[in-house]
Parts: C-alpha cells; sequence; structure tokens
C-alpha cells in the first residue's frame, strides 16, 4: 500500500500544483503542495501525506495490530464496569458473561453440585436458562407471588378465577395458599417420575419450586443475558 501511495500522491500533488498556478495561487498553497508530494514519495521521512506517522498510525495497517489495539481499548473501557454475580455463581465460572452463564449447567450456581446436572438434564433444564424460564417453576413461582394478596374466605360471588390450565383437575377449586402445599405434582404436566426427580433437589412442593432460589437467580440470569451487549462499548 505503500508503494501505491507512492506513485500516486506525488501525482495528485503535482496536478494541484498545476491548477493552482494557472488561477495564480498564493505560494503558500504552492508549497503545501510541493511538501505532499516530497512527503509522500518519501515513505521513511517523518512526513506522509502531510501527517506524522506514529507508531499507531503504522498499526492501523496491519489486521493483528488492529485488532491488539481494539483489545486494549476494551479493556481499559472493562476497568469501569464492577458489574458481577460473584456471590451467587461458582468460582469457577466467575468473570463469565450473561450470556455464557445462561449457557452454562446448573451447577454453575453456587450451591448446586455436579450431581445436580444428572438430574436437571432428565428434567431437561440442564442449563441456568432453561432452569430459569422453566414453565413450571414460572407457575409454581406466580402461584406464590400472588397468594401473598389472597384474603381468605373473601371471594366475591360470581367470580370465575381460576388458573385450572396451570394445575391438576383435582386441585381446581383450591385457593393460591392451598396450592403452595401441595405436591409438585399438582401442577399440571409434571408427572410423578418428574416430582420424585425434583425431591432429589429437595424440592417437594409448589412453595418449594416457587420460590427456590437457584431457579430464582437462573430466571435473572436468563432475562439479564438478553439485555447483554456484545461489546463494552458505552452507550451514548
Amino acid at each position: 500500500i505503500y508503494g501505491f501511495i507512492a506513485v500516486i500522491a506525488p501525482t495528485y500533488a503535482l496536478k494541484a500544483m498545476m491548477v493552482q498556478t494557472k488561477k495564480s495561487a498564493r505560494p503558500v498553497t504552492l508549497l503545501a503542495a510541493v511538501v505532499l508530494m516530497l512527503g509522500a514519495s518519501h515513505l521513511g521521512s517523518p512526513v506522509f501525506c502531510g501527517i506524522g506517522r506514529s507508531s499507531w498510525t503504522q498499526g492501523l495497517l496491519t489486521a493483528p495490530a488492529l485488532r491488539m489495539h481494539a483489545a486494549k481499548k476494551e479493556a481499559k473501557e472493562a476497568l469501569d464496569f464492577s458489574m458481577n454475580i460473584n456471590d451467587a455463581i461458582d468460582k469457577a465460572y466467575e468473570g463469565k458473561s450473561m450470556t455464557e452463564l445462561s449457557e452454562a449447567p446448573i451447577s454453575a450456581l453456587q450451591g448446586l453440585g455436579d450431581s445436580a446436572d444428572a438430574v436437571a438434564k432428565d428434567l431437561k433444564i440442564d442449563t441456568i436458562a432453561k432452569l430459569g424460564t422453566w414453565k413450571h417453576y414460572l407457575r409454581a413461582r406466580a402461584i406464590c407471588q400472588l397468594a401473598k394478596f389472597e384474603a381468605p374466605g373473601k371471594r366475591e360471588g360470581g367470580s370465575i378465577m381460576n388458573i385450572n390450565s396451570g394445575i391438576d383437575k383435582d386441585f381446581e377449586a383450591s385457593s393460591f395458599t392451598e396450592l403452595l402445599q401441595l405436591p409438585t405434582s399438582a401442577l399440571q404436566g409434571i408427572s410423578g417420575k418428574q416430582a420424585e426427580l425434583l425431591k432429589k433437589l429437595n424440592i417437594k412442593t409448589i412453595k418449594q419450586l416457587g420460590s427456590w432460589k437457584h431457579a430464582n437467580n437462573a430466571n435473572a440470569i436468563a432475562t439479564c443475558a438478553k439485555l447483554e451487549s456484545s461489546n463494552l462499548a458505552k452507550s451514548a
């Protein structure tokens, strides 16, 4: 690329001199054109097209140097960030992005061992994102949340409020408070086998599933992963 510029730049500089001469250009303009021509024709000099050739300018001309410059810039920007969730994840996963964590096995959550991964695999919730967005967990969490606002014996006459599509037929008339104490199999779609698998994670009731801290953390990570940028460039 230097050779190309060395040939082209002097040509354009000379052309500029000729045009400016015809127009009776000022000596300063002609002098600038001469400097441009000489600088471009001698790439070893500190003048290159009127610009000092610093090492940074040279670096832009090679892919490795460009990548190194970008990496240094991103690392510098990273120093301004302090976000982390180290108290919720295993030490081996500290420093990972939200996206990476969402794709990690559930044992990446602090407090869950490798044995939890085998159970999660059988339940088809083998990643943090899958656990955090598992429909049965989300339904149990919703029941836990709404039970806080239920007024015992205060249901209005004629009300058709229900969640029949989410719970087993035998428990459709139950209140939110009553549902909390039922086994996880009371949730429509959870089989007896799945309920037994959940017991291996110390989850026996709907309340335990809906308030399970690991599932809550997994849900938060899955949600934040969708908000994560692929680089640390600050918003304008």
